[in-house]
């Protein structure tokens, strides 16, 4: 949870009421679970969070958030929310987002009778990939502040990542050196998450004598292998390939991969490249 924006927003948003936000409270870590389970925190109006099924990125789900009154009396009471880097529906009508894509949510003027519960379910669509952690905070006048955050494990969703290549001279002198280029373009649409590979294994009947790449690094020899990380929407890694051709007249026949790290290829057809050159 973003303590200092969600406390801020809190304080501002919910001065008329003449409350303070309270202390954050964490949850339980569900980041290495990638699975839904109810985390709570007790208090004189307790917390429970909970996702209805395994979050996936671009992907909405329904996620509750649920308040009870454990004291013997009636409780007037503000709630917040905190849903980072999500797209948010289907909050109670009361509730205010504070814009500008921030995810904070405050549902003020609430009240609850001893025993009772409130419900709040929203749906909820994660647009980032990886650990997220949602929060949701209770305040009022009269009893302290309650605040409970649930870190998500979110699925990421697939994307399209395509190489291309080419040679600058489809038929070098015997001998010579010449250069491939090869091109790693994310089409979207979603940003990679656990990184792209890219290799090359040379034909035997090329040497190799260097590689460059404008994103990640990589290391040359029989086998050109290339870490590019993370690519978004749109990005692209560009590695050229130097290379001397061979002795005697032949055609060449180069085939370049990619991989994703913890991802599905939308479009594994574009996945390798082939170029062809023919020295002579």
């Amino acid at each position: 949870m973003r303590k200092s924006a969600f406390h801020a927003a809190c304080l501002a948003i919910l001065a008329l009421a003449t409350v303070r936000c309270g202390t954050e409270r964490p949850g339980l870590d569900r980041a290495s679970q990638n699975q839904p389970a109810l985390v709570s925190s007790p208090g004189p109006l307790s917390l429970t969070m909970d996702a209805a099924a395994p979050l996936v990125q671009g992907t909405f789900a329904a996620y509750t958030v649920t308040v009870t009154n454990t004291t013997a009396g009636p409780i007037a009471f503000n709630l917040g929310l905190d849903f980072p880097d999500t797209t948010v529906t289907a909050l109670p009508a009361g509730c205010v987002g504070l814009g500008g894509g921030s995810g904070l949510f405050v549902c003020p003027g609430l009240s609850l009778q001893p025993g009772a519960t409130l419900v709040v379910q929203a749906q909820i669509r994660p647009n980032i990939a990886g650990s997220v952690t949602y929060g949701a905070t209770v305040v009022g006048s009269t009893f302290p502040s309650n605040s409970l955050n649930d870190t998500q494990n979110v699925a990421p969703a697939p994307t399209d990542v395509q190489v291309t290549g080419s040679s600058n001279n489809g038929s070098p002198p015997l001998g010579r050196a010449f250069t491939y280029t090869f091109q790693v373009k994310n089409n979207g649409p979603f940003a990679t998450f656990g990184g792209v590979s890219f290799t090359d294994a040379l034909p035997a009947s090329l040497t190799f004598l260097g590689v460059s790449t404008n994103i990640g690094t990589c290391s040359g020899g029989a086998t050109v292998s290339c870490a590019l990380g993370d690519l978004p929407v749109g990005g692209q890694a560009t590695i050229q390939i130097s290379v001397q051709a061979p002795l005697a007249p032949q055609t060449i026949a180069n085939t370049a991969s990619i991989a994703l790290g913890q991802q599905t290829d939308r479009n594994p057809a574009n996945d390798s490249v082939t170029v062809t050159v023919t020295p002579k």
